[in-house]
């Protein structure tokens, strides 16, 4: 459906972000960066593209290109919670946890409910050796969703 979409309008740049999900949802992720490319060249504003093509490029392991994609989200959307949790992500996975740390803080300061973002804080603590910090945020993590804490 969407390449039809895409065909009778190829300048909508929803069908090439929904064809982008969809190629991603496939795990198909050289095709979902295509497509959320194409979003951007079409609307450089669409801060959920730059958001898409970021996952797609964290499970191709290419975490520069997903921070940086992340960053752009951030910067056309400030309040972009989810956007400052998964470059923490990215961050974390290079071990460059204090950057981690400072974006799960973000994401909690403008979702104070943000259980995966305590969580994920709380592991990135625990990797540095700071117990404490790592206890509180993970039992934070556990009183917003019960589900975190059986992960522990």
């Amino acid at each position: 459906d969407f390449r039809q979409a895409i065909a009778q309008n190829p300048g909508d740049a929803t069908a090439y972000y929904n064809r982008g999900i969809s190629y991603c949802n496939k795990t198909e992720y050289d095709l979902a960066i295509a497509d959320f490319s194409k979003v951007l060249a079409l609307d450089p504003g669409f801060a959920l593209a730059y958001h898409n093509r970021g996952l797609a490029y964290v499970h191709k392991r290419e975490y520069d290109l997903a921070i940086a994609d992340f960053g752009q989200a951030i910067a056309l959307n400030p309040g972009f919670a989810l956007a400052y949790n998964d470059r923490g992500i990215a961050y974390k996975i290079k071990d460059e946890y204090e950057l981690a740390i400072a974006d799960y803080s973000q994401a909690i300061a403008l979702n104070p409910g943000y259980a995966l973002a305590y969580n994920n804080r709380g592991l990135a603590y625990r990797a540095l050796g700071n117990e404490a910090q790592a206890v509180a945020d993970l039992r934070r993590a556990a009183e917003l969703e019960p589900r975190l804490g059986n992960q522990q």
